[in-house]
């Protein structure tokens, strides 16, 4: 009779083992996957952060570079009037690039054209198995791990 109460006894530990093990992966299942979760949503928030400061930064660059070519605009037409000579205007030109160039990054849509840039080299594999690899010897990865990385199915 012992015998039985024991073999009962230790079948039941033994799924009670079984059943605690399940338990304990899915719990950790869970809060792996809830950890994942988390932290893309903070480098999702630290990405946007740092997309803000990047654009509010050449926005300031923009006012300063429009200021300092306005500037040098008006020197540069009262020195051609005065000299009778329109050399001075000649710096106005590259100058107008750098501005225009600032103007459109912050006002107009070339952050949308950078993004689909972008987009296009990540879909390309030249770029992602040959340009993006970096560089042999550093610390984080040899190019065959990136490359599992990166592998898009």
């Amino acid at each position: 009779m012992g015998g039985v109460a024991s073999s009962v006894a230790e079948t039941m530990s033994e799924k009670m083992s079984e059943n605690m093990g399940k338990a304990m992966e899915s719990q950790m299942s869970k809060q792996m996957a809830a950890q994942k979760s988390m932290q893309r949503e903070m480098s999702m928030k630290a990405r946007e952060i740092q997309m803000a400061m990047n654009l509010a930064k050449t926005k300031e660059v923009l006012r300063w570079y429009a200021a300092g070519v306005g500037g040098w605009a008006v020197l540069a037409c009262l020195a051609a009037k005065k000299l009778k000579n329109p050399a001075p205007l000649i710096p106005l030109y590259p100058l107008g690039f750098v501005v225009a160039f600032q103007y459109d990054m912050v006002y107009g849509d070339k952050m949308l054209r950078i993004k689909a840039d972008a987009e296009e080299y990540l879909r390309d594999p030249e770029y992602l198995y040959d340009r993006f690899v970096p560089p042999e010897g550093n610390l984080m990865v040899d190019k065959d791990t990136y490359i599992d990385i990166v592998k898009r199915d």
